[in-house]
């Protein structure tokens, strides 16, 4: 700090306070930053019990007066070695919030934070059971989720989002697994990018349209199949209809229509001759076969 005015200290403080939470009492010594009204109404404030170490005596307040010697001392070290002094600081609270207390029996990271900090010595630890424990119940969500578990392997040829240009899927293959969501692809041209596994769809060798093309095609060929059918009644329909027509005129020739009429009813050319017989037309049109749609 600049100045150790009341309110660069509030300042600090209430930093500290946000990360680690308001503590029950505060010690210090009666420093003119510490007595002022502001800093007074500042812990009052946030319920917070203040404490005052006797003048020139600053051993009452021992804890924090060692951990500033401590520091200074691991500050000269690295002058004296040559060596940056934030980084050898840096590594020492590492360190020293590592180790365990000589009193307490824990170390101050547990204390605080009730958890081990990680350090490189974790790199030579083989056992990592609290991994593999979140690991395992993970995985047992996703399989009683009920869904269909996705990932791909390097080399597998699949269909990835494109956001520049105007196709909405282009080509691609796998070619770095980075983790169970997320994948480096390169493109056809060479292009290297990474996408989420919600961007990625599964590519066959006979797939050309993109993931969306093969249920596109199902579409249209239900719909066309939908169109054949519907013409087919449609046809049925009218021939029905025709036959009730002839049924119902041959009725009224019982009573006294002539063969001319009934001929001209039912579909028969009126100048035909009655003593000719009238070669009959087929009860249905003439079908017109389609080609056959095949779904792949």
């Amino acid at each position: 700090m600049s100045r150790t005015n009341a309110s660069n200290v509030i300042k600090v403080l209430r930093a500290t306070f946000a990360r680690f939470g308001l503590p029950e009492q505060l010690v210090s010594d009666q420093g003119p930053p510490f007595t002022s009204s502001e800093f007074k109404y500042f812990l009052l404030q946030n319920g917070i019990r203040q404490y005052f170490s006797p003048a020139y005596h600053p051993s009452s307040n021992g804890a924090a007066e060692n951990a500033v010697n401590i520091c200074k001392r691991a500050i000269k070290k690295a002058i004296r070695d040559g060596v940056d002094v934030d980084t050898a600081l840096q590594t020492f609270l590492l360190a020293y919030r590592n180790t365990v207390h000589s009193t307490t029996g824990e170390t101050p990271a547990m204390l605080l934070q009730k958890r081990t900090l990680r350090s490189r010595f974790d790199l030579l630890r083989t056992e990592r059971s609290v991994g593999i424990r979140v690991h395992d119940a993970q995985q047992r969500q996703i399989d009683s989720s009920g869904g269909v578990p996705r990932s791909f392997d390097e080399g597998d040829p699949v269909w990835m989002r494109d956001y520049n240009s105007a196709n909405k899927w282009v080509k691609g293959s796998i070619t770095n697994v980075d983790s169970t969501r997320r994948y480096m692809i390169a493109r056809d041209n060479g292009q290297l990018v990474k996408r989420h596994v919600d961007q990625i769809r599964r590519r066959s060798r006979l797939s050309v349209g993109g993931p969306n093309a093969e249920e596109e095609g199902t579409i249209e060929g239900e719909s066309s199949v939908t169109q054949v059918g519907d013409n087919l009644i449609k046809s049925g329909k009218n021939e029905h209809e025709r036959s009730d027509e002839c049924v119902s005129e041959e009725s009224k020739s019982n009573s006294g229509m002539n063969e001319e009429v009934r001929g001209s009813v039912c579909g028969q050319p009126s100048d035909q001759s009655p003593g000719i017989s009238a070669q009959p037309q087929a009860g249905y049109p003439k079908r017109t076969r389609k080609p056959v749609i095949r779904f792949q």
